[in-house]
């Protein structure tokens, strides 16, 4: 797997151009990574360290967006700008994540792995999110 200097994939932006059809793009100066095979896992080439989606409810009252960093060692700075929904400054942050990429729940370990859920109070349509490396983050946004 070929990492990169920190600085380089340190600042990511993530645009909601329309939240009545949730259009999620990532625009950034970031270099992929080569993955190497891992068991039945196929090798891969030029994968994103950042993936995110969105979606609304029917109201267009409540959004999520998903952020996946698939960065094994770094924590990465997302800034996140919202268009055309207005985010009340309180929501949850939701994050899967554990010491190691690796990690996994058994059942002599049922809670290796562990949900954390988190209130914010300072959510605004233009913020910077710090994502845990190899972490999955859910941001549940509700309208003001």
């Amino acid at each position: 797997m070929t990492y990169l200097p920190t600085p380089l994939i340190k600042r990511l932006t993530a645009f909601i151009i329309d939240a009545t059809v949730v259009i999620v793009i990532i625009l950034a100066i970031i270099w992929p990574f080569d993955s190497i095979r891992y068991g039945r896992i196929p090798k891969s080439e030029n994968v994103p360290y950042i993936e995110c989606n969105a979606t609304i409810n029917d109201k267009r009252d409540r959004l999520s967006i998903m952020i996946i960093n698939k960065h094994f060692t770094d924590n990465l700075s997302l800034n996140l700008e919202i268009k055309n929904f207005n985010p009340s400054q309180k929501g949850d942050i939701i994050e899967l994540n554990s010491q190691s990429p690796f990690d996994y729940n058994t059942i002599e370990n049922r809670n290796k792995i562990q949900i954390q859920e988190k209130d914010i109070v300072s959510i605004n349509s233009n913020m910077t999110i710090e994502l845990t490396a190899h972490s999955v983050t859910v941001l549940k946004l509700t309208k003001k």
